[in-house]
């Protein structure tokens, strides 16, 4: 089982999305939990800092969604509504990105490269008006 956690970071009613390196999915700030760590807050931390330069305050989870990719089932991720402490510094992406956009929910929803769990999340989303 994999199981990711990820960060919905929203500005101006425009959600973060990051372009990977390996793939042409759209993604979130994000990753899995290193084997050492225990804390998945601090982890998902960890993560965005490393993906956006950006600090995070995390909340509670948002939504949780479970697929399929490549036929590897039984891939999980949590999804947490996040603030950033200070957008002034400017996202600084990591190698493993080429590059960023923050989408309203119009752009997102009708982007050919978010997936089926990204566009169940928007509508989330939009649902409670938050985008």
């Amino acid at each position: 089982t994999n199981i990711g956690q990820y960060a919905i970071i929203i500005k101006d009613k425009k959600i973060l999305f990051l372009h990977p390196t390996k793939y042409e999915l759209l993604n979130l700030p994000g990753g899995r939990l290193n084997s050492d760590e225990t804390d998945y807050k601090e982890a998902l931390k960890r993560e965005v800092q490393e993906e956006t330069g950006f600090e995070l305050q995390i909340e509670e989870p948002f939504d949780i969604k479970m697929w399929s990719l490549n036929g590897e089932s039984h891939r999980y991720a949590v999804f947490f509504i996040c603030t950033v402490k200070d957008f002034t510094k400017g996202i600084k992406l990591s190698p493993e990105h080429t590059k960023y956009e923050w989408l309203s929910f119009q752009e997102a929803i009708t982007s050919k490269i978010i997936g089926k769990p990204g566009k169940e999340l928007l509508q989330k989303l939009h649902k409670k008006e938050l985008l």
